[in-house]
């Protein structure tokens, strides 16, 4: 009877000590997670997830700039396409800040 309870307390032990080590390292991943802030009238880059299924590395997998047009909570974002005057909403995650190159 000692050993199940030894072996139990062992196994209680183990599992907490994991789960405070979990919570540990969980922790310092969210705060290294950064945040998308766009701001309206930025360019953007937009991610095409069918191009990642074509084989190759020199395919670009980010679209053309867009234009923000308006923010929503949740991080929705609409924007604008200059080539068609086409607007439409996307998540935020699919979009990069767009840096003009020097020219």
């Amino acid at each position: 009877m000692t050993k199940l309870t030894e072996s139990r307390n062992y196994s209680c032990r183990r599992w907490k000590s994991y789960t405070w080590r979990l919570m540990r390292t969980l922790g310092s991943i969210r705060k290294r997670i950064l945040r998308k802030e766009f701001k309206v009238s930025q360019k953007v880059l937009l991610f095409h997830s069918r191009l990642k299924l074509i084989v190759g590395k020199l395919c670009s997998r980010w679209d053309r700039p867009f234009f923000v047009t308006n923010i929503f909570p949740y991080g929705i974002v609409k924007v604008r396409d200059e080539a068609n005057k086409r607007t439409f909403k996307v998540n935020g995650h699919q979009l990069k800040p767009y840096h003009e190159g020097p020219n």
